[in-house]
């Protein structure tokens, strides 16, 4: 979703909480299919944690950064599993917290 500047009243909420949170980089890494994967989607990982078998047999693929499985899916044409990790963000003192989308409030 894109931010807009608006001028009046009439913002929309969704807009207003979308701006306010900074872009989340994706990451997208590629596990040897045959071994399957280590995660599920949704699960919270950490850096360095294995996520599966490298395509190329060498060892373990391990997630470059702490974040949460965003997408799983399988590309025949390749036999490789593709993840999707959505970065969390860092805060000052470097522990990481939850994406922003687990931090907003449902209204009523």
């Amino acid at each position: 979703m894109a931010c807009k500047s608006h001028a009046g009243g009439g913002d929309d909420d969704a807009e207003k909480r979308a701006c306010a949170q900074p872009e989340r980089a994706a990451i997208e890494v590629e596990v040897e299919a045959t071994g399957g994967v280590n995660v599920q989607l949704g699960d919270r990982i950490s850096r360095g944690q294995a996520l599966g078998l490298a395509p190329d047999f060498s060892g373990p693929v391990v997630s470059p950064a702490d974040g949460v499985v965003a997408a799983i899916g399988f590309n025949p044409t390749t036999h490789r599993f593709e993840i999707s990790i959505r970065v969390l963000e860092q805060a000052p003192d470097g522990t990481t917290g939850a994406p922003a989308e687990e931090h907003e409030n449902p209204r009523g």
